[in-house]
């Protein structure tokens, strides 16, 4: 288990990321996921990513939920948007009315490690209370902008709507390492 002062000698910065995360991005490519309950979930929507990456479980348990859009459903709330995740940005509709499903779900424990295509939909549920994941990007970046499933019923914010400062960010990283 990598300590506080291995990672902070990393000299990367860490910054809180609305999906229950504090990130802390130490190589172009490389980067820790600390997620707690101290990290406050703003949005679960289901996404791709501008990358393939594989991520390792450091500590605690993850679950993933896999998805892909099965035609459409005029009933469905259900819309596929394009674009960046950033506050105030408006993204692109692309299908409104989808039928989506769940194809598959898996648990990653401590030691093992799971690969996720960027066109993979996806969304994770920390199955403990404390998780820490490495995450390996493979570059270059598959894609400009990713895929987002949102709810037209129950609209969501942006994962990066609520910043926190640093220095709370380093105070939920030790919080997750900690065995308390």
């Amino acid at each position: 288990m990598i300590t506080i002062d291995q990672l902070r000698a990393l000299n990367g910065k860490p910054h809180y990321m609305g999906l229950g995360v504090v990130k802390y991005p130490f190589r172009k490519n490389q980067s820790y996921h600390f997620y707690s309950d101290k990290a406050k979930v703003l949005v679960e929507d289901i996404h791709e990513h501008r990358f393939s990456f594989t991520s390792n479980v450091i500590k605690g348990k993850l679950k993933n939920y896999i998805y892909d859009i099965c035609g459409a459903n005029p009933a469905s709330t259900l819309r596929v948007e394009r674009g960046e995740c950033a506050p105030d940005v408006k993204r692109d509709i692309i299908a409104s009315n989808i039928n989506l499903i769940e194809l598959c779900t898996f648990v990653t424990e401590p030691g093992q490690e799971y690969h996720i295509h960027y066109t993979t939909l996806h969304r994770i549920e920390c199955l403990t209370t404390k998780v820490i994941t490495l995450l390996n990007k493979e570059l270059p970046f598959a894609q400009t902008t990713p895929r987002f499933i949102t709810d037209t019923a129950n609209p969501s914010v942006c994962a990066f709507s609520e910043p926190k400062p640093t220095k709370e960010c380093w105070e939920i990283i030790e919080y997750t390492l900690s065995d308390k």
